[in-house]
């Protein structure tokens, strides 16, 4: 495998480390075996012009491969923060449409193992949105996102905002009886957690949809 190729693969520190340990050790071992075969030829001393190769390169080798290590390094962490930016609502931090239909997929691809959708639609949305402002409405997004992530992510569901005040959660593992009382848990959650704007309190509710995908025993 060419170092062009290892170094479109570094995702993690410790692998551009090991990478430019890696040409370092190799880089040596052959400027030292070049060098002691060139010296054999010569007659001049094989030791010390084997030393010398492995010095040399040992110096070398790391100063050029190091930037190269670190620049795939950046360039590779900054991929991963586009691609995660991409795929999520800026406003709730939960996956966006695209996002969530990307995380969704492997899960529909394993039709043997049990698997719940559970679709939270916030109740009298436009009225509060009417009645306080889009502003608040946001902010009641935002914090019914925040109530779904805690109940979801002890489950390893996924979340993404599919619409508006709509929410779609896979819960993988979930029969439809399970996925009742996640539901409940759901519902539980965003209604404990009132919005507070000055003396004003705005209480959310919402209605949830389960589905449940039937595995035969």
């Amino acid at each position: 495998m060419s170092i062009v190729t290892r170094l479109t693969r570094i995702k993690t520190r410790a692998e551009a480390t090991r990478l430019v340990i890696v040409y370092t050790l190799l880089g040596a071992a052959l400027a030292s075996g070049a060098s002691a075969v060139e010296a054999f030829f010569l007659g001049t001393p094989v030791v010390a012009e084997a030393l010398g190769g492995l010095v040399i390169a040992g110096v070398i080798t790391p100063l050029l491969t190091g930037p190269l290590a670190r620049a795939a390094l950046e360039l590779s962490q900054r991929e991963a923060r586009l691609e995660v930016q991409a795929n999520t609502d800026s406003m709730t931090g939960a996956l966006n449409r695209r996002g969530f239909f990307a995380a969704a997929r492997p899960l529909f691809e394993r039709p043997d193992a049990p698997l719940s959708a559970l679709l939270v639609d916030l109740d009298r949305f436009k009225q509060i949105n009417d009645a306080f402002g889009h502003a608040a409405g946001d902010e009641v997004v935002s914090a019914a996102a925040a109530a779904i992530a805690a109940v979801a992510a002890p489950q390893g569901a996924v979340v993404g905002r599919v619409g508006g005040d709509e929410f779609c959660v896979l819960a993988p593992g979930l029969t439809e009886e399970a996925a009742q009382g996640f539901a409940e848990r759901l519902r539980d959650e965003i209604r404990s957690r009132p919005l507070r704007r000055g003396d004003l309190t705005i209480r959310m509710t919402a209605s949830v949809g389960v589905a449940a995908r039937r595995v035969d025993d």
